[in-house]
């Protein structure tokens, strides 16, 4: 496959970029007129920058959400690699003391690559993660081991 000229988080569905975007890594030189090494990438180098990118973009996060939660969970910063995402896009639904569903349209973001990571914004407590359908199952608790409402911050990959 051939580069879609937009990012790959952007398609629909989106997914994570790999070696057909860049048909297959197999820039090669010019052997009879090969590039000036002052002022032009070589193959090497260009093929090298691509590996780079697949490892980045494979390790890289979706979404990145912070949640204020002191009774009522709001989403009060956010960043995500595909462009379109809004915090309209997010739905932040209470389902009991401590328990939070974060949960997004089909096709927002790639599938998960790893289980999202949550952790608390501040104080000593516990959380814990479940991918959820399009989203995700947070549960936080306070050091005693009781679900309390406690503010995170969840990153999916």
């Amino acid at each position: 496959m051939a580069a879609p000229n937009q990012s790959t988080f952007d398609l629909v569905p989106p997914r994570r970029i790999g070696k057909g975007d860049f048909n297959g890594i197999a820039k090669v030189d010019d052997e009879n007129e090969p590039p000036d090494p002052t002022i032009m990438p070589n193959a090497a180098e260009w093929n090298t920058m691509e590996y780079l990118i697949i490892a980045l973009c494979r390790v890289l996060p979706v979404a990145v959400l912070s949640i204020t939660n002191t009774g009522t969970p709001t989403l009060t910063s956010y960043i995500t690699a595909p462009t379109g995402p809004t915090s309209e896009t997010f739905t932040i639904t209470k389902t009991g003391v401590g328990n939070i569903l974060i949960s997004w349209p089909a096709n927002t973001f790639p599938v998960y690559a790893a289980q999202p990571v949550a952790t608390l914004n501040a104080g000593p407590g516990m959380i814990n993660t479940i991918v959820e359908g399009n989203g995700v199952r947070i549960h936080t608790y306070n050091s005693a081991g009781s679900a309390a409402d406690l503010s995170f911050t969840v990153t999916c990959y």
